[in-house]
């Protein structure tokens, strides 16, 4: 693929994202915004299929683990972990 190249449009309301990752396998990507909120899209589809809500803060960081099962994200004051899959969150530290 060249640089540059248009791979599609993202749908849902967007926001400042302070972070983004992409998943090991590429079919979801994470985007963290100011808000503390952290948006997933499927890549494929270009369809977003979920919101994460639980920082207060902006994010800072993102990442998915190689599996692809779970995303790790981080703000001035909190980590978290979800599962990718189901979305839920699996554990905070404060």
């Amino acid at each position: 693929m060249a640089t540059g190249t248009r791979l599609g449009d993202l749908t849902g309301p967007l926001t400042y994202f302070t972070s983004v990752a992409w998943s090991p396998s590429g079919d979801r990507l994470a985007g963290g915004g100011e808000d503390g909120v952290i948006t997933l899209w499927d890549t494929v589809s270009h369809q977003r299929v979920g919101r994460l809500l639980g920082h207060r803060k902006p994010i800072r960081g993102l990442a998915f683990l190689p599996d692809g099962n779970r995303l790790v994200s981080l703000t001035q004051d909190s980590l978290r972990v979800w599962s990718a899959p189901s979305l839920a969150e699996m554990f905070a530290a404060r």
